[in-house]
């Protein structure tokens, strides 16, 4: 950081899109309103602080796209939290500054609002952590981008009671040990800026819900020379944040205001898809990797994760795992030996399920929203749902659903859906009479979902008209193995349907509780803590069965079964041919396994990722 004194006569980088002109030469917006009090993740809620200032704070998961004056498109996203757990994802000399002046109590009662934003066409993120309080809006720390600030004190954006004629100031450490130093006066008046107005793309009636602030900062260096001059004017509106922003940076003019992301959709950056393919099993040995983050500022930095549900692969190879710190998707790419962070993402409240399709990263939250991603991590859509979606979405290929790639999600109420998978849009939707929690099952020109009374729905994709109906025991997982439907069930059944018709084919029974259910070279894999075996589609015959497992991955031609300290690889007579040694579930609560690219990872919380083969 002492590099900054050397570079004080050179024109400020670009800090966070903090719109706050002493931050940042961009805007951050959000939307919809933010009520008196904050949602933190399903658990109570509890009365922000902030009085004035925080109704005009987004709420949790809020989201919206902005344009900077190069034409550069982004898209921000809010997290609201109580407590500590924002500053742990903090880069690590951020937060050791953070934690030098906040007291215990503080640290347990502390109310943030975290704002990041991604570029569209591929970039860094950048992340500005705010503090609401009695004093009101104030920003602690700015990262991500090629600058990087951490206010003591804490930067005043907005104070409690602000109205049009408030004038407000601040002055303290930008960074630590004087090395940069701030101050910063500011006004409040009414909406007047014609240029602010056109660029938040508001109408008369919604400037009502919203104020002007104007102001000047200056950062110091250590010699207390001039680094950066700053004077700016933003618009604030109930419940978006900073919505629009003009100003000037050491002299260069910036401005920011509203953006349209489907206008942008042709700049997201398309991934190859690097399937997974076991070529090398004889040569697999096992590595451990650790996990961090390239800061371009801070540098590099340790990740933590702290998972509950096991991360998801993407067709390009990109992992993406649920960060409970946070409530955060968390994209890892594996290089040089470790797993880079390579971005992260807040749908809002807590992650109930996510899938991976092509190009498509779809995650459920317990906001009943259901929220789209690019595989840059770029945020395409929203949909709320009345209920919520304990069901993982299912990819509907752009073959089976008319030339245009589409998702179908299913609500625990029962509420079929088809969505456009470029902009979340509903094609069509269908009732169920019953609770479905169980996933979908996508094929043969039909969506199929089997509710928890056991009753098995087909509609057809083009139109979403019933197909027919039949019945199995209450669901545990189905998926279908060419025309066969296969429905394992909680009650020790397997029920293998007609796919075109629903008509029974066979039955079968089993012991345990289910692990795994997947297709190896055609045939059906189930795996139970008791016991895995295999059996055909076509007649449920019996091909080998051993002892039971934790989960199971496969290629699509060779299995692995992982106990509670092995992945274990299987020959087509269900043998054991190969072993490699993992962490103990005797000593983890939890262990993910996936399948790699060639080879396995095991994913344990607060811990680094064990590589079988190639990842």
């Amino acid at each position: 950081m002492e590099t900054i004194q050397q570079e004080a006569r050179r024109p400020a980088p670009k800090v966070s899109r903090s719109i706050s002109i002493a931050t940042s030469a961009t805007i951050v917006l959000a939307t919809i309103g933010a009520g008196s009090l904050v949602s933190i993740a399903g658990s109570v809620d509890t009365e922000i602080l902030g009085g004035v200032a925080a109704g005009f704070v987004p709420q949790d998961g809020e989201s919206n796209a902005y344009s900077d004056d190069a034409g550069a498109v982004f898209v921000s996203e809010s997290a609201r939290s109580v407590g500590y757990s924002d500053i742990l994802l903090l880069p690590d000399k951020v937060a050791s500054v953070l934690f030098s002046y906040l007291s215990e109590s503080d640290m347990r009662t502390i109310q943030l609002w975290r704002q990041t934003s991604t570029p569209v066409a591929g970039g860094d993120q950048t992340t500005d952590l705010h503090r609401l309080s009695s004093e009101g809006v104030s920003l602690l720390a700015s990262y991500g981008g090629s600058f990087g600030l951490v206010y003591n004190p804490p930067l005043l954006e907005l104070p409690e009671s602000v109205g049009v004629g408030f004038e407000w100031q601040s002055k303290g450490d930008a960074l630590p040990g004087g090395i940069l130093t701030y101050s910063s006066n500011f006004k409040a008046v009414a909406p007047s800026s014609q240029e602010l107005i056109s660029l938040s793309g508001l109408s008369t009636a919604e400037l009502k819900d919203c104020i002007q602030t104007e102001g000047t900062s200056t950062y110091l260096d250590k010699q207390s020379d001039p680094f950066i001059d700053w004077s700016e004017s933003n618009l604030w509106c109930k419940g978006k944040g900073k919505v629009a922003a003009i100003g000037t940076i050491n002299g260069t003019k910036v401005s920011q205001g509203s953006a349209s992301i489907e206008s942008a959709l042709g700049q997201i950056p398309i991934l190859p898809a690097v399937p997974v393919r076991w070529q090398d099993i004889d040569s697999w040995a096992v590595s451990t990797a650790e996990l961090g983050y390239l800061d371009p500022f801070f540098l590099e930095q340790k990740l933590i994760l702290a998972l509950s549900i096991s991360p998801i692969r993407t067709p390009s190879g990109t992992i993406v795992a649920l960060n409970q710190t946070g409530n955060d998707l968390v994209a890892l790419d594996y290089s040089n030996g470790k797993f880079e962070r390579k971005w992260f993402a807040h749908p809002g409240g807590e992650v109930l399920s996510m899938a991976a399709f092509d190009n498509l990263i779809v995650a459920t939250t317990s906001t009943r929203d259901v929220v789209g991603y690019s595989e840059t991590g770029v945020r395409l859509w929203t949909l709320r749902t009345a209920e919520l979606t304990l069901s993982t979405p299912a990819e509907v290929p752009a073959s089976e659903a008319g030339g245009d790639a589409a998702v179908a999600v299913v609500s625990l109420d029962g509420r079929v859906q088809l969505l456009d998978a470029d902009t979340g849009k509903v094609r069509w939707q269908r009732q169920i009479p019953a609770d479905v929690s169980a996933n979908i099952v996508v094929g043969s020109g039909q969506v199929i979902v089997a509710d928890r009374g056991g009753t098995v729905w087909a509609f057809r994709i083009s139109d979403g008209k019933s197909a027919w109906t039949s019945q199995a025991g209450e669901p545990a997982t189905s998926l279908l193995i060419g025309t066969a439907l296969i429905v394992v069930d909680q009650n020790g059944g397997i029920t293998a349907m007609d796919v075109s018709s629903g008509e029974i084919v066979w039955n079968k029974s089993y012991r345990g509780s289910v692990r795994s259910v997947l297709e190896t070279a055609g045939k059906l894999v189930v795996v139970t803590q008791e016991q895995s075996f295999e059996l055909s589609p076509d007649d449920g015959t019996l091909i080998w069965s051993g002892e039971g497992g934790a989960s199971a991955v496969t290629d699509g031609e060779s299995l692995v079964l992982f106990t509670s300290d092995e992945a274990r690889l299987l020959d087509a007579e269900g043998r054991v041919a190969k072993t490699w040694k993992l962490p103990s579930l005797d000593n983890e609560i939890n262990r993910f396994d996936l399948a790699a690219v060639d080879g396995l990872l095991a994913f344990v919380s607060y811990q680094g990722v064990t590589i079988v083969g190639t990842p």
